[in-house]
């Protein structure tokens, strides 16, 4: 008996997943660029096969520190912030 990927990966990951897709438009961004959130450990992802599984919870803590980095930069002194550190 064959096991699919989604149910080896139930066995890892609890709760509600994203793939790659998904999530780019959950952020509204292309695949691309959350492929390179994965590959800079900002956005933490489990590979599947050849596949990247997201948990909500993650994507989730990434949307709330994007949205915490939007409003430091909205501050005046919010432009020594770049890429979400301080220079």
């Amino acid at each position: 008996m064959r096991i699919t990927r989604a149910e080896a990966a139930g066995k890892y990951i609890s709760g509600e997943v994203y793939t790659v897709a998904q999530a780019s438009k959950m952020i509204g961004v292309s695949r691309v660029q959350v492929w390179r959130l994965i590959r800079s450990n900002r956005l933490p992802a489990i590979m599947v096969g050849k596949s990247y599984l997201i948990k909500a919870a993650n994507l989730h803590r990434y949307l709330a520190w994007r949205e915490d980095l939007k409003a430091l930069k909205d501050q005046p002194w919010g432009r020594r912030f770049r890429n979400g550190y301080r220079r």
